[in-house]
């Protein structure tokens, strides 16, 4: 693909849930701060969420990578990956897109890698302030390289103006404000509900799309704005003309 050799591996399910079985027997940290010594329970909990590649040494070993790249944190395979680096003496680069209000993020397995990484990307000039901060990093040692844009793909497409809100019976002036991504905590799709509902505006509408969570959906059923065009995937050519007719792009994300 585009002169880079892509290799898909099966994750080794048994083992991801055996450690999350016994991980919820033991008690979990919810604090979200700075901590260098695991307890037992985030010893597990880095191999239950998963994906653990088993033999991924030896795979490595036979493909000689002269850099191994990992990310997001706090997923098995960035820690598989980073002793995987180590035994092949290779360079380690990982891209954490690290949610900083979340415990899960602050695993010391995982944290204690940031400062043995060769090279920590982060997708944002606040990521690399706070990562430098909360973990005493070297700020040289921590590039930003944002997630880009497929112009190519964009191009491509017969992007009509006015198309997504004549779809959607969306009439000016109404003020759209649009989410898109999966519907969770974590990506900060709540708290995009909770603020639109609250503003009890008759002339701006929510349109949300993406993949509906439970959490989403438990907070629909208390939660509401006054105009919603809730929507789970769609097309390309729709998506960019969805962003070519809102007011406001909301971002939420909590990294």
């Amino acid at each position: 693909m585009n002169g880079v050799q892509v290799v898909r591996r099966s994750p080794f399910f048994p083992l991801t849930a055996a450690a999350h079985l016994l991980g919820r027997c033991l008690p979990q940290r919810d604090e979200a701060n700075v901590r260098t010594k695991p307890t037992l329970g985030e010893r597990l909990n880095a191999y239950a969420t998963g994906p653990y590649f088993a033999n991924l040494l030896a795979q490595c070993r036979a493909l000689k990578p002269t850099v191994i790249h990992a990310g997001p944190m706090p997923l098995t395979h960035v820690l598989t990956a980073f002793k995987v680096a180590a035994r092949l003496h290779v360079p380690f680069v990982v891209t954490p897109i690290f949610h900083f209000d979340l415990a899960s993020y602050y695993n010391p397995i995982y944290t204690n890698l940031l400062s043995q990484a060769d090279l920590i990307i982060a997708l944002t000039e606040y990521e690399r302030t706070e990562l430098s901060q909360r973990f005493s990093l070297d700020p040289k040692r921590v590039a930003i390289i944002p997630f880009g844009l497929d112009t190519l793909t964009v191009n491509r497409l017969n992007i009509r103006p006015g198309a997504f809100r004549q779809r959607y019976d969306i009439a000016d002036p109404q003020r759209v404000v649009l989410y898109a991504g999966s519907k969770g905590v974590d990506k900060g799709a709540i708290d995009v509900l909770s603020v639109v509902s609250d503003l009890k505006r008759d002339d701006v509408t929510l349109v949300a799309i993406g993949l509906p969570t439970p959490d989403w959906n438990a907070k629909l059923e208390t939660t509401r704005p006054n105009h919603l065009v809730d929507l789970g995937y769609i097309s390309e050519q729709e998506k960019w003309e969805a962003f070519a007719d809102c007011d406001i792009v909301a971002v939420p994300m909590r990294a």
